[in-house]
């Protein structure tokens, strides 16, 4: 897992839903990030500060799509992009609601 730390937060990266379950039970309060540009916004807007961080793009685990017994089950760090594509194919008539989610 990466991690940078310095006085002014901590921002951890980790690889496996393990090593995210593990870190989150010993850090409480810690912001997950999957991108971050809202948050980041926040942050530079100077409305929230930013002590914990931990940025799922590195767990595997989150990124899987897939279908199941008629369930499309997406994965908390799949990309706008990719879940769009994966709910159009099976749901089209949610194509002006989902564009309203930005790219």
């Amino acid at each position: 897992m990466t991690a940078l730390i310095d006085e002014g937060g901590r921002y951890f990266r980790p690889d496996s839903a393990e090593a995210l379950a593990a870190l989150l039970s010993e850090h409480e309060g810690t912001r997950l990030i999957a991108g971050g540009t809202d948050l980041l916004l926040e942050h530079t807007q100077g409305l929230a500060s930013l002590p914990l961080l931990a940025d799922v793009r590195s767990v595997r685990e989150l990124h899987e799509l897939s279908v199941r017994d008629d369930a499309l089950c997406i994965g908390a760090a799949v990309s706008h992009r990719d879940a769009q594509q994966a709910v159009l194919y099976d749901y089209p008539e949610l194509a002006e609601l989902i564009g309203r989610f930005g790219l």
